[in-house]
């Protein structure tokens, strides 16, 4: 078997053109890869010296390439699932809490938008991601417990999101969870939230149902952006399954 010790000018897609593979995806999600995936969960922060294994055969990359288009189709379905959740919220944000009780409705859509962020979360992480999963238990804990209307529990939430979110790897190269918490990241659902001072802030109701709609369109954004990527690199992996078609039957 072929092995590689990657240097610094050199990433996945370069590999794969070096040994003529059919892209990085047949590099990296090749069975023979499994412990280098464990070891490096994301594609796109290779370390200079890192040891890869080379697929020697057509059936190792298409296997490959089969394993990652299961994988990415069934995230796209989870994350359609999440989507329609938040727009039923859009939807009809407040329910039938009226609006003499703002502070109550904010906590509400916030716990709502939470629970869905933490959905997100643990289902686009990385199968090989094996850092403390206690911020996660720790956030999961606080939404069982939380109890409707409370603003200051809801506000914490925010604050366990960002900590659970911190460092975590997603399927996605380049992504990370950290960036549904990072106010410096343009993907950050939160910052309306941030940028109105939280709840207990509002005394207001029409400012109130303002700042809840904005927040769920950010995350409704979100979500949709997400099943973009999801799509797009769908469509890399099965390019690169015919490019290998066209390979092995000897095609241009």
């Amino acid at each position: 078997m072929t092995r590689h010790l990657i240097q610094a000018t050199e990433s996945l897609s370069t590999l794969a053109a070096t040994y003529q593979l059919s892209g990085w995806q047949g590099l990296y999600f090749a069975a023979v890869n499994s412990a280098f995936r464990q070891q490096f969960p994301d594609p796109w922060a290779i370390p200079q010296g890192a040891e890869i294994a080379i697929p020697e055969s057509a059936l190792e990359q298409q296997a490959a390439l089969s394993l990652r288009q299961a994988q990415l189709e069934g995230l796209e379905k989870q994350v359609n699932t999440l989507a329609d959740k938040q727009r039923q919220l859009l939807l009809a944000p407040f329910g039938t809490t009226g609006p003499s009780a703002p502070q109550a409705v904010m906590s509400s859509v916030i716990h709502s938008v939470v629970s869905t962020a933490t959905e997100a979360i643990s289902l686009l992480k990385a199968p090989d991601w094996r850092c403390s999963h206690r911020d996660h238990d720790l956030l999961s804990d606080a939404l069982q417990r939380w109890v409707l209307g409370d603003a200051e529990a809801a506000a914490s939430l925010l604050s366990l999101l960002t900590r659970a979110a911190r460092g975590v790897p997603w399927c996605l190269p380049a992504t990370n969870a950290q960036a549904w918490c990072d106010p410096s990241c343009p993907l950050f659902w939160a910052k309306p939230l941030i940028l109105s001072h939280l709840p207990s802030a509002f005394a207001d109701a029409r400012c109130q149902r303002a700042t809840v709609s904005t927040l769920l369109r950010a995350h409704q954004l979100t979500l949709t952006q997400l099943i973009r990527q999801l799509r797009l690199l769908r469509t890399e992996v099965i390019m690169e399954a015919n490019h290998l078609g066209r390979l092995t039957d000897g095609r241009p």
